[in-house]
């Protein structure tokens, strides 16, 4: 039985919470910094800490990330900068374990470890290839890229002609399109030599609230746009005789890329066969075409030569590019026949002949006649007028 009472003494005894602690993942690009923000909601006696360590998804893929097992203070975030050395986005888990700081500054009361996923995205590259097109031909860029991130590849583009107003059509999208859309702009070149329009292609990833995120390094695609072949063909329009040879020469003011090139076509009326000097299609500057024609017929016959200019294929020599056509008109002559009547006579010595000519030709002009005659021994011969430029009509 309590004899002598004596004096109180008090105890006091801190129970602490069990910490925990909060924080949320990030996809951040190559090269790029985490910023994994921390916090609790929890009010312990001395401040809350965590420790971290981090490990990528795939041994080697990241490089960059590290771990703190002296711990940080709540309010401190985890900075790092990753790098993705593949095509793929790589994730990076964090594994965060938070604990009370004691008096001498070590880890006491550890809380449940939470994991926070990092997405690293790769570096976006992406692909595409010039080409030569014809006057008001549309592009078609072909855009690829060989890069997954966590998020649809996309790309901006601006385009500039070489020579400013020499081409127009070409556009720009700073907006950003899908990489599987092509690049399809309708180019007209209103000069007489190629020109060159350079597309400036820049690739990034798109973010979750459709902007522009991780932009890749841009490319240079490089579109010639052919002008519209022209060809000069001489003369325009032309007179030859039956039997004789034309001579069309082909000549052209424009310049592309590779050499204008022609082909021509003509016709051939009734009583009309024309005999080509040399291939119908392939022909260069400067060359000519010479054809025989011959007319059958007792009038003149017009052909028409229809010559296209047109330019080839970079790889070979088809048709690429077709130009405007020019018309050559050659009117080829009968050959002239005469008709002298009577075809044999006899007359008084000192008497006048009288042979009239006629001609079933009808050349572009008129039938001339000339001629001569012979003198046998002791006869003598005195014209009655001129020997030559008769005409239709007229009398010996």
């Amino acid at each position: 039985i309590e004899k002598c009472t004596g004096i109180n003494d008090t105890v006091y005894v801190w129970v602490e919470p069990t910490v925990e602690i909060s924080a949320t993942g990030d996809t951040i690009c190559n090269i790029g910094t985490t910023d994994i923000q921390v916090s609790s909601i929890q009010v312990p006696t001395r401040a809350v800490y965590y420790t971290y360590t981090s490990a990528p998804e795939n041994a080697g893929a990241v490089t960059g990330n590290g771990s703190d097992l002296n711990g940080l203070p709540v309010t401190t975030p985890v900075t790092e900068t990753l790098t993705n050395g593949t095509n793929q986005a790589q994730r990076v888990i964090y594994t965060l374990t938070p604990h009370v700081l004691r008096a001498d500054g070590s880890i006491g009361c550890p809380g449940a470890p939470i994991t926070v996923d990092v997405w690293v995205e790769p570096t976006v590259e992406i692909s595409a290839f010039g080409d030569t097109i014809c006057d008001t031909e549309f592009t078609d860029i072909d855009v690829s890229s060989g890069q997954y991130p966590t998020r649809e590849v996309y790309y901006t583009y601006t385009s500039v002609p070489d020579n400013a107003g020499a081409v127009t059509g070409n556009t720009q999208n700073l907006v950003g399109l899908p990489i599987t859309t092509n690049i399809e702009d309708p180019l007209d070149n209103s000069t007489d030599s190629a020109q060159r329009v350079v597309y400036t292609l820049t690739p990034y990833v798109l973010r979750s609230d459709g902007s522009i995120g991780c932009p890749g390094d841009p490319i240079t695609v490089d579109i010639w746009v052919e002008p519209t072949p022209l060809v000069v063909a001489s003369p325009v329009i032309d007179t030859i005789c039956g039997g004789d040879l034309t001579s069309i020469a082909l000549e052209s003011i424009s310049r592309p890329t590779k050499p204008v090139r022609f082909r021509y076509t003509y016709t051939e009326p009734f009583g009309v066969s024309v005999t080509p000097g040399g291939p119908l299609s392939g022909l260069f500057r400067g060359d000519t075409i010479q054809d025989q024609i011959e007319n059958l017929s007792d009038t003149a016959k017009l052909v028409t030569y229809v010559i296209t200019p047109y330019t080839t294929r970079p790889q070979d020599d088809q048709e690429k590019c077709t130009g405007i056509n020019d018309t050559v008109y050659v009117w080829v002559s009968p050959t002239p026949i005469v008709i002298a009547t009577p075809q044999s006579d006899t007359l008084c010595n000192g008497d006048n002949v009288s042979i009239a000519l006629e001609s079933p030709s009808r050349p572009p002009k008129p039938v001339r006649f000339r001629y001569t005659y012979t003198e046998p021994y002791d006869v003598i011969v005195t014209p009655g007028g001129a020997t030559e430029g008769l005409f239709r009509g007229d009398t010996i």
